[in-house]
């Protein structure tokens, strides 16, 4: 995992909290919509966000036989392990980004 950030500073609980409902379901708009003070959650809420998306497309890929009813199993297990590495990130105060979705996120504005 890359670091975005080191530094000593300490997050309230409330950022803590906001930093990990953004990886819960659709939460991730509305707390980057709403917490664009904070830099820690904005980070999260970005990541949560690309979560989510990535979490829609195993809509798409059920809809493909065979080779989507394949994939969708391991790209469940892949976003649920990084839904726990990010949540687990998010309450422990560390801002750090996660594979491949970190990358993802810094597309967004």
């Amino acid at each position: 995992m890359e670091e975005v950030k080191v530094s000593d500073e300490q997050y309230s609980d409330v950022e803590k909290l906001f930093a990990f409902l953004s990886y819960v379901f659709f939460f991730g708009i509305l707390v980057y919509r709403t917490k664009k003070d904070s830099a820690y959650v904005v980070e999260h809420a970005k990541q949560g966000i690309v979560l989510f998306g990535l979490s829609l497309t195993n809509f798409i890929l059920m809809a493909i036989p065979i080779l989507g009813w394949m994939l969708v199993p391991f790209l469940n297990l892949a976003l649920m392990v990084l839904f726990v590495i990010g949540a687990n990130n998010a309450l422990s105060g560390k801002k750090v980004s996660l594979p491949i979705v970190g990358g993802l996120s810094s597309i967004i504005k």
